[in-house]
């Protein structure tokens, strides 16, 4: 068996203005979007690529 395991990070970052925004003003009030999220994984597959679901031979191709 061939453990794999690790985690991910990840920033966004965005500016949001919404153009037809009637209520306030003509072009609207633009805000900042930010996130940050980490996601784990973790996967055991056969070493033996021949019994591995996992294997794609045309991949070596």
């Amino acid at each position: 068996m061939l453990r794999i395991s690790g985690e991910s990070r990840f920033n966004f970052t965005d500016k949001f203005e919404d153009p037809v925004d009637m209520d306030f003003e003509t072009g609207g009030t633009p805000y900042d979007i930010s996130r940050e999220w980490t996601a784990s994984f973790s996967a055991e597959v056969l070493k033996d690529r021949q019994r591995s679901i996992y294997f794609d031979p045309k991949k070596l191709r």
